[in-house]
């Protein structure tokens, strides 16, 4: 998918920029959200949308009145999907961004919203879907650095505006995270 767009229209899927409706449009290299099977998918209610605390520092630092419920909870029309404002009226232009166990919510979520980025946003109830979602869909999805779970589809990071760790500490994620260092280490015992 990263490399069609490049060789098609030049677009970056590396990176957050490309996503952004108002200059183009990414949805053609990625599954419709339709085409996710309803029921794999965990229930709204059952994932970080209804963690009011977290939905409030979505709202905090990204309002978007019409993605929120009364009671402060993420909105989905369907109970599986909670649609960007980049897509909410035109839901053919929504990419799929599946993860697992709602992790990573706000995250997108915020991003999404202040990147003008098109996301159909849900959760895998299966960790198996998660991690065979990406070789049967084409899908944005979480992961994590070492992990060997996405090994065969070769994933690529998309990189978002340089981390202002001032920001996410107060709960802002509109920026990139840190980069954690990992080692390769041994015990005193071997």
């Amino acid at each position: 998918t990263v490399s069609e767009a490049w060789h098609a229209e030049g677009l970056h899927l590396d990176y957050f920029g490309d996503y952004d409706v108002t200059w183009h449009d990414t949805s053609g290299y990625f599954s419709n959200y339709s085409d996710i099977p309803m029921e794999k998918l965990t229930p709204c209610n059952a994932t970080t949308l209804s963690n009011t605390q977290q939905m409030g520092f979505v709202q905090t630092f990204t309002p978007d009145p019409e993605g929120f419920d009364s009671r402060g909870w993420g909105y989905c029309a369907d109970d599986k999907w909670w649609l960007s404002p980049a897509c909410r009226n035109d839901t053919s232009r929504c990419i799929p961004f599946v993860t697992a166990y709602g992790w990573f919510y706000p995250q997108i979520m915020m991003r999404a919203i202040a990147h003008n980025m098109p996301i159909a946003l849900a959760s895998w109830i299966d960790w198996g879907d998660y991690v065979s979602g990406p070789s049967n869909y084409k899908i944005l999805t979480y992961s994590w650095a070492p992990a060997i779970h996405f090994l065969e589809v070769a994933p690529h990071r998309i990189t978002f505006p340089p981390n202002d760790q001032a920001a996410v500490d107060e709960g802002d994620y509109r920026t990139q995270f840190a980069d954690v260092p990992t080692y390769t280490v041994v015990g005193p015992n071997v």
